[in-house]
């Protein structure tokens, strides 16, 4: 989910919990802070999962 949060190609997360623990964890995300290396490595599995993606703005969040 820290991924996600700092990827502005995406714009809303759906996710469900099944427990309140799991809601902590996923509140949590909003606090963690990832390294350049890690966004990089999770940028690196992401690319390698999904084809490359054009979507409307893309330009404009890369400025």
């Amino acid at each position: 989910l820290a991924w996600i949060l700092n990827n502005k190609a995406i714009t809303s997360i759906l996710c469900g919990v099944n427990s309140i623990k799991q809601l902590e964890e996923n509140i949590g995300a909003v606090e963690l802070t990832l390294t350049e290396e890690e966004l990089s490595a999770c940028d690196e599995v992401w690319h390698q999962l999904r084809p490359p993606r054009f979507f409307y703005g893309a330009q404009q969040l890369y400025r």
